[in-house]
């Protein structure tokens, strides 16, 4: 079980590098005020644990090397799916898809 709380702290530090760069920032950004993301943060982290879990690393850097790419990846599959397109469907247009839900 250290192999999870070392993915999840390689997971912390992934999420800790997007929060470092917003510090100068005037405001923070919408999303950041959404449960949603925060849901999705312990998710990550917990996913990062579990992945560095199931790989049986055999040293503690590489299990925080695991851990700090599964956040990272799992967090730009976003962006391999293409870009909603309209079909001729009438009336679908309003309603928010699961991509819509994840952006924030």
């Amino acid at each position: 079980m250290d192999w999870f709380w070392a993915g999840s702290m390689g997971a912390l530090l992934h999420e800790a590098s997007r929060w470092a760069g917003l510090r100068r920032a005037a405001r923070l950004p919408l999303y950041m005020r959404r449960l949603h993301y925060w849901l999705f943060t312990v998710v990550f982290i917990a996913l990062g644990g579990l992945l560095a879990y199931l790989l049986e690393p055999q040293t503690v850097p590489q299990a925080l090397c695991i851990g700090l790419a599964a956040p990272s990846i799992l967090s730009r599959l976003e962006r391999i799916f293409p870009e909603r397109m309209e079909l001729g469907v009438q009336g679908t247009a309003d309603k928010p898809t699961l991509r819509d839900w994840l952006r924030g």
